[in-house]
Protein backbone atom coordinates (compact mmCIF):
# COMPACT_ATOMS: atom_id res chain seq x y z
CA UNK A 1 0.00 0.00 0.00
CA UNK A 2 3.14 2.22 0.88
CA UNK A 3 4.48 2.28 -2.39
CA UNK A 4 1.38 2.59 -4.08
CA UNK A 5 1.24 5.84 -2.51
CA UNK A 6 4.20 7.31 -3.51
CA UNK A 7 3.51 6.37 -6.97
CA UNK A 8 0.15 8.41 -6.91
CA UNK A 9 2.36 11.33 -5.28
CA UNK A 10 5.20 11.05 -7.80
CA UNK A 11 2.05 11.15 -11.21
CA UNK A 12 0.24 14.02 -8.97
CA UNK A 13 3.88 15.91 -9.21
CA UNK A 14 3.90 15.06 -13.06
CA UNK A 15 0.06 16.42 -13.52
CA UNK A 16 0.97 19.35 -11.18
CA UNK A 17 4.33 20.03 -12.77
CA UNK A 18 4.20 18.53 -16.08
CA UNK A 19 7.35 16.47 -14.92
CA UNK A 20 8.99 13.48 -13.08
CA UNK A 21 10.73 15.91 -10.64
CA UNK A 22 12.07 13.47 -7.81
CA UNK A 23 12.16 9.39 -8.29
CA UNK A 24 13.74 9.19 -4.59
CA UNK A 25 11.50 9.13 -1.24
CA UNK A 26 12.68 8.41 1.77
CA UNK A 27 13.24 9.76 5.71
CA UNK A 28 16.77 10.58 7.13
CA UNK A 29 17.47 9.52 10.50
CA UNK A 30 21.17 10.46 11.03
CA UNK A 31 22.16 13.81 11.10
CA UNK A 32 24.26 15.24 8.98
CA UNK A 33 27.32 15.91 11.33
CA UNK A 34 27.03 12.20 12.35
CA UNK A 35 27.21 11.37 8.96
CA UNK A 36 30.27 13.85 7.75
CA UNK A 37 32.35 11.96 10.94
CA UNK A 38 31.12 8.05 9.49
CA UNK A 39 32.20 9.02 6.23
CA UNK A 40 35.50 10.88 7.26
CA UNK A 41 36.33 7.45 9.28
CA UNK A 42 36.25 5.87 5.83
CA UNK A 43 38.19 8.46 3.71
CA UNK A 44 41.02 8.23 6.41
CA UNK A 45 40.97 4.59 6.09
CA UNK A 46 41.54 4.60 2.35
CA UNK A 47 37.88 4.01 1.45
CA UNK A 48 36.99 0.83 3.56
CA UNK A 49 37.08 -0.60 6.88
CA UNK A 50 35.65 -3.55 8.21
CA UNK A 51 32.46 -3.66 9.82
CA UNK A 52 33.96 -4.10 13.24
CA UNK A 53 36.75 -1.85 13.08
CA UNK A 54 34.48 1.43 11.61
CA UNK A 55 31.56 0.20 14.89
CA UNK A 56 34.40 0.89 17.38
CA UNK A 57 35.69 3.97 15.31
CA UNK A 58 32.70 5.45 15.53
CA UNK A 59 31.28 3.77 18.61
CA UNK A 60 28.55 2.53 16.97
CA UNK A 61 26.13 0.31 18.54
CA UNK A 62 23.94 -2.72 16.28
CA UNK A 63 21.01 -0.75 16.32
CA UNK A 64 22.82 2.48 15.46
CA UNK A 65 25.19 1.11 13.04
CA UNK A 66 21.77 -0.32 10.94
CA UNK A 67 20.92 3.13 11.28
CA UNK A 68 24.19 4.95 10.10
CA UNK A 69 24.44 2.30 7.23
CA UNK A 70 21.01 2.40 5.82
CA UNK A 71 21.21 6.18 5.64
CA UNK A 72 24.55 6.50 4.04
CA UNK A 73 23.42 3.80 1.28
CA UNK A 74 20.08 5.98 0.82
CA UNK A 75 22.52 8.43 0.04
CA UNK A 76 25.30 6.91 -1.94
CA UNK A 77 27.69 7.52 0.59
CA UNK A 78 28.88 3.90 1.53
CA UNK A 79 27.22 0.93 1.31
CA UNK A 80 28.14 -2.48 3.14
CA UNK A 81 29.80 -5.33 1.45
CA UNK A 82 31.25 -8.75 2.20
CA UNK A 83 31.94 -7.67 6.26
CA UNK A 84 32.98 -4.73 5.34
CA UNK A 85 31.72 -0.80 4.92
CA UNK A 86 33.12 0.52 1.73
CA UNK A 87 32.92 4.28 1.13
CA UNK A 88 31.20 4.98 -2.53
CA UNK A 89 31.92 9.07 -3.07
CA UNK A 90 35.85 8.24 -4.10
CA UNK A 91 39.12 8.71 -2.59
CA UNK A 92 40.14 12.10 -2.16
CA UNK A 93 42.84 13.50 -3.56
CA UNK A 94 46.43 14.92 -1.20
CA UNK A 95 45.21 18.70 -0.49
CA UNK A 96 41.52 18.32 -1.58
CA UNK A 97 38.51 19.02 1.10
CA UNK A 98 36.87 15.89 1.96
CA UNK A 99 34.12 18.50 3.74
CA UNK A 100 33.18 20.39 0.32
CA UNK A 101 32.97 17.04 -1.73
CA UNK A 102 30.77 15.37 0.91
CA UNK A 103 28.71 18.60 0.88
CA UNK A 104 28.59 18.51 -3.15
CA UNK A 105 27.60 14.73 -2.94
CA UNK A 106 24.90 15.43 -0.37
CA UNK A 107 23.66 18.36 -2.44
CA UNK A 108 23.15 16.30 -5.86
CA UNK A 109 21.66 13.66 -3.69
CA UNK A 110 19.05 15.74 -1.86
CA UNK A 111 17.54 17.43 -4.35
CA UNK A 112 16.33 14.26 -6.18
CA UNK A 113 14.61 13.01 -2.87
CA UNK A 114 10.68 14.32 -3.32
CA UNK A 115 10.56 15.73 0.64
CA UNK A 116 13.55 17.96 0.38
CA UNK A 117 11.89 19.37 -2.94
CA UNK A 118 8.60 19.76 -1.51
CA UNK A 119 10.60 21.74 1.44
CA UNK A 120 12.43 24.06 -1.10
CA UNK A 121 9.54 24.83 -3.25
CA UNK A 122 7.70 25.81 0.00
CA UNK A 123 11.17 27.80 1.25
CA UNK A 124 10.45 29.22 -2.76
CA UNK A 125 7.53 30.46 -1.84
CA UNK A 126 7.18 31.43 1.52
CA UNK A 127 11.03 32.20 1.93
CA UNK A 128 11.47 30.16 5.45
CA UNK A 129 9.35 27.54 7.70
CA UNK A 130 9.76 27.05 11.17
CA UNK A 131 10.37 23.46 12.37
CA UNK A 132 6.73 22.57 13.08
CA UNK A 133 5.99 24.11 9.49
CA UNK A 134 8.45 21.14 7.91
CA UNK A 135 7.20 18.59 10.38
CA UNK A 136 3.70 19.16 8.97
CA UNK A 137 5.34 19.36 5.43
CA UNK A 138 6.93 15.73 6.27
CA UNK A 139 3.89 14.34 7.59
CA UNK A 140 1.22 15.84 4.55
CA UNK A 141 4.11 14.21 2.06
CA UNK A 142 4.08 10.28 3.83
CA UNK A 143 0.23 9.67 4.70
CA UNK A 144 1.25 6.13 4.56
CA UNK A 145 3.61 6.52 7.37
CA UNK A 146 2.10 6.99 10.95
CA UNK A 147 4.15 8.87 13.58
CA UNK A 148 3.68 11.15 16.35
CA UNK A 149 3.85 14.66 16.56
CA UNK A 150 7.20 14.62 18.36
CA UNK A 151 8.97 12.31 15.64
CA UNK A 152 7.84 14.25 12.74
CA UNK A 153 9.78 17.35 14.73
CA UNK A 154 12.96 14.82 14.74
CA UNK A 155 12.74 13.85 11.18
CA UNK A 156 12.31 17.78 10.21
CA UNK A 157 15.02 19.09 12.54
CA UNK A 158 16.90 15.99 10.76
CA UNK A 159 16.22 17.14 7.07
CA UNK A 160 16.58 20.71 7.77
CA UNK A 161 20.50 19.81 9.14
CA UNK A 162 21.05 17.94 6.21
CA UNK A 163 19.69 20.95 3.50
CA UNK A 164 21.55 23.31 5.48
CA UNK A 165 24.97 21.08 5.40
CA UNK A 166 24.13 20.90 1.88
CA UNK A 167 23.72 24.33 0.98
CA UNK A 168 20.65 24.25 -0.30
CA UNK A 169 18.69 26.53 2.41
CA UNK A 170 19.93 27.97 6.23
CA UNK A 171 18.67 26.06 9.12
CA UNK A 172 19.20 28.50 11.96
CA UNK A 173 18.92 26.10 14.94
CA UNK A 174 18.05 28.64 17.77
CA UNK A 175 15.42 29.92 15.93
CA UNK A 176 13.94 26.58 15.05
CA UNK A 177 13.73 28.04 11.35
CA UNK A 178 14.63 27.40 7.92
CA UNK A 179 15.31 29.83 5.53
CA UNK A 180 15.95 30.22 1.58
CA UNK A 181 19.17 30.09 0.08
CA UNK A 182 19.57 32.13 -3.52
CA UNK A 183 22.61 31.51 -4.73
CA UNK A 184 22.99 34.31 -6.91
CA UNK A 185 22.70 36.72 -3.92
CA UNK A 186 24.29 35.30 -1.27
CA UNK A 187 27.30 33.31 -0.23
CA UNK A 188 27.98 30.69 2.49
CA UNK A 189 30.68 31.13 5.29
CA UNK A 190 31.36 28.37 7.34
CA UNK A 191 34.75 28.60 8.69
CA UNK A 192 34.37 32.70 9.69
CA UNK A 193 32.99 34.17 12.68
CA UNK A 194 30.81 36.85 11.44
CA UNK A 195 30.11 38.37 15.04
CA UNK A 196 26.87 40.25 16.13
CA UNK A 197 25.13 43.12 14.47
CA UNK A 198 26.53 45.93 16.72
CA UNK A 199 24.32 48.33 19.02
CA UNK A 200 25.01 51.72 19.90
CA UNK A 201 26.63 54.56 17.85
CA UNK A 202 27.89 52.97 14.83
CA UNK A 203 31.33 53.70 14.03
CA UNK A 204 33.80 53.09 11.13
CA UNK A 205 36.50 50.83 12.82
CA UNK A 206 38.63 49.91 9.63
CA UNK A 207 40.20 51.92 6.73
CA UNK A 208 38.47 52.25 3.50
CA UNK A 209 40.80 49.90 1.50
CA UNK A 210 40.27 46.67 3.09
CA UNK A 211 36.54 47.54 2.71
CA UNK A 212 36.99 47.78 -0.78
CA UNK A 213 39.61 44.96 -0.78
CA UNK A 214 36.71 42.69 1.19
CA UNK A 215 33.51 44.13 -1.39
CA UNK A 216 35.79 42.90 -4.76
CA UNK A 217 36.22 39.37 -3.46
CA UNK A 218 32.64 38.81 -2.18
CA UNK A 219 31.36 39.42 -5.86
CA UNK A 220 34.25 37.34 -7.05
CA UNK A 221 32.61 34.82 -4.77
CA UNK A 222 29.52 35.34 -6.23
CA UNK A 223 30.38 35.15 -9.82
CA UNK A 224 32.67 32.04 -9.22
CA UNK A 225 33.03 29.16 -6.49
CA UNK A 226 30.75 30.95 -4.10
CA UNK A 227 33.92 30.29 -1.55
CA UNK A 228 35.63 33.32 -0.87
CA UNK A 229 39.18 33.49 -1.00
CA UNK A 230 40.60 35.05 1.90
CA UNK A 231 44.53 35.16 1.24
CA UNK A 232 46.41 37.59 2.84
CA UNK A 233 43.74 38.73 4.76
CA UNK A 234 43.89 38.91 8.32
CA UNK A 235 40.87 37.44 10.22
CA UNK A 236 40.36 40.72 12.10
CA UNK A 237 40.46 42.44 8.94
CA UNK A 238 38.12 40.27 7.48
CA UNK A 239 35.77 40.68 10.19
CA UNK A 240 36.03 43.99 10.53
CA UNK A 241 35.13 44.89 7.25
CA UNK A 242 32.68 42.58 6.86
CA UNK A 243 31.06 44.76 9.89
CA UNK A 244 31.59 47.94 8.10
CA UNK A 245 30.07 46.62 5.15
CA UNK A 246 27.14 45.76 6.90
CA UNK A 247 27.05 49.13 8.44
CA UNK A 248 27.51 50.17 5.03
CA UNK A 249 24.12 48.28 3.43
CA UNK A 250 26.52 46.71 1.02
CA UNK A 251 25.59 43.30 2.55
CA UNK A 252 23.50 41.69 5.20
CA UNK A 253 24.81 39.03 7.78
CA UNK A 254 22.95 36.08 8.77
CA UNK A 255 24.08 33.56 11.21
CA UNK A 256 26.18 31.39 8.52
CA UNK A 257 26.16 33.28 5.07
CA UNK A 258 25.96 36.70 3.48
CA UNK A 259 23.87 38.46 1.24
CA UNK A 260 25.14 40.83 -1.16
CA UNK A 261 22.88 43.55 -2.02
CA UNK A 262 23.07 45.20 -5.42
CA UNK A 263 24.73 48.17 -4.53
CA UNK A 264 27.61 46.28 -3.75
CA UNK A 265 28.03 44.74 -7.14
CA UNK A 266 27.51 48.60 -8.46
CA UNK A 267 30.20 49.52 -6.31
CA UNK A 268 32.55 47.18 -7.42
CA UNK A 269 31.66 46.91 -11.09
CA UNK A 270 32.11 50.73 -11.50
CA UNK A 271 35.04 51.65 -10.70
CA UNK A 272 34.89 55.73 -11.72
CA UNK A 273 31.70 55.74 -9.38
CA UNK A 274 32.71 53.94 -6.54
CA UNK A 275 33.82 57.33 -4.19
CA UNK A 276 30.51 58.95 -4.98
CA UNK A 277 28.63 54.81 -4.63
CA UNK A 278 30.98 54.79 -1.24
CA UNK A 279 29.83 58.61 -0.34
CA UNK A 280 26.02 57.58 -0.75
CA UNK A 281 26.23 54.83 1.82
CA UNK A 282 28.86 56.39 4.27
CA UNK A 283 27.01 59.26 4.55
CA UNK A 284 23.82 57.19 6.04
CA UNK A 285 26.19 56.18 8.87
CA UNK A 286 25.29 59.21 11.50
CA UNK A 287 28.57 59.30 13.10
CA UNK A 288 30.58 59.74 9.68
CA UNK A 289 27.77 62.22 8.31
CA UNK A 290 28.54 64.28 11.69
CA UNK A 291 32.12 63.77 10.96
CA UNK A 292 32.30 65.54 7.64
CA UNK A 293 30.41 68.13 9.42
CA UNK A 294 32.62 68.99 11.70
CA UNK A 295 35.21 68.42 8.47
CA UNK A 296 33.28 71.42 6.64
CA UNK A 297 33.51 73.78 9.56
CA UNK A 298 37.16 73.85 9.22
CA UNK A 299 37.38 73.52 5.39
CA UNK A 300 39.88 76.66 5.40
CA UNK A 301 41.52 76.20 8.98
CA UNK A 302 42.19 72.79 9.28
CA UNK A 303 42.29 70.88 12.49
CA UNK A 304 44.74 67.96 14.08
CA UNK A 305 43.72 64.34 14.60
CA UNK A 306 43.25 65.14 18.32
CA UNK A 307 40.71 68.41 17.67
CA UNK A 308 38.96 66.28 15.20
CA UNK A 309 38.33 63.56 17.41
CA UNK A 310 37.16 65.33 20.62
CA UNK A 311 34.67 67.28 18.70
CA UNK A 312 33.51 64.67 16.96
CA UNK A 313 33.20 62.68 20.90
CA UNK A 314 31.49 66.01 22.12
CA UNK A 315 28.96 65.93 19.30
CA UNK A 316 28.19 62.30 19.50
CA UNK A 317 28.03 62.51 23.36
CA UNK A 318 30.12 59.38 23.12
CA UNK A 319 32.20 59.46 26.06
CA UNK A 320 35.46 58.04 24.16
CA UNK A 321 38.78 58.07 25.46
CA UNK A 322 41.21 60.57 23.99
CA UNK A 323 43.38 57.99 22.47
CA UNK A 324 40.07 56.27 21.33
CA UNK A 325 38.61 59.81 19.43
CA UNK A 326 41.54 60.08 17.82
CA UNK A 327 41.34 56.63 16.08
CA UNK A 328 37.93 57.12 15.17
CA UNK A 329 38.94 60.85 13.54
CA UNK A 330 42.00 59.15 11.60
CA UNK A 331 39.99 56.25 10.11
CA UNK A 332 36.67 58.64 9.48
CA UNK A 333 39.48 60.97 7.68
CA UNK A 334 40.43 58.37 5.20
CA UNK A 335 36.83 57.46 4.56
CA UNK A 336 36.39 61.26 3.54
CA UNK A 337 39.31 61.04 1.54
CA UNK A 338 38.40 58.08 -0.18
CA UNK A 339 34.89 58.88 -0.84
CA UNK A 340 35.57 62.78 -2.19
CA UNK A 341 34.14 64.27 1.13
CA UNK A 342 37.12 65.36 2.42
CA UNK A 343 37.34 69.57 1.92
CA UNK A 344 40.34 70.92 0.31
CA UNK A 345 42.21 71.79 4.19
CA UNK A 346 41.99 67.69 4.80
CA UNK A 347 42.73 66.83 1.11
CA UNK A 348 46.51 65.85 1.32
CA UNK A 349 48.60 66.24 4.85
CA UNK A 350 48.54 69.64 6.65
CA UNK A 351 50.51 70.19 9.02
CA UNK A 352 49.89 73.41 11.11
CA UNK A 353 53.04 75.10 11.55
CA UNK A 354 52.52 75.29 15.36
CA UNK A 355 52.93 71.68 16.12
CA UNK A 356 55.80 69.54 16.98
CA UNK A 357 56.96 66.92 14.33
CA UNK A 358 55.12 64.49 16.84
CA UNK A 359 51.88 65.90 17.20
CA UNK A 360 51.95 66.12 13.24
CA UNK A 361 52.74 62.40 12.27
CA UNK A 362 49.56 61.42 14.22
CA UNK A 363 47.41 63.17 10.92
CA UNK A 364 49.15 61.21 8.31
CA UNK A 365 50.16 57.47 9.92
CA UNK A 366 48.34 55.04 8.57
CA UNK A 367 45.99 52.90 10.55
CA UNK A 368 46.96 49.35 11.15
CA UNK A 369 44.12 47.11 9.90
Amino acid sequence: MGSTLVYWDIFRDYLNAGRVPVQENYILHIPAGSMFRAAKLLADGNGELSTSEFKSRAKLTDKSFYNVTRDMRLLGLAKVEDDKVVLQIGIMSEGDDFEEHFRGHSRERLRRNRLVARILDALEIEGFLPLNGVANLLADSCPYISASEETWLIYSRVFSEWIDASDLATYNKKEANIYKFSPGTEIRERNLLLGKSRGGIAVPTIQYEPIEDAGIRLINALDGTKVIDWTGMTRSTRTKSLAALEDLKFIVRKRRSLTVLGRLRNFVNQTERRPSLFAERALEIDSFATFVEILRKYESTGRTLRQLGAELNEELKADWKESTAEVNAKVMLNWARHSGLAPKAFETRWRPNHLSESDQISLFQSNES
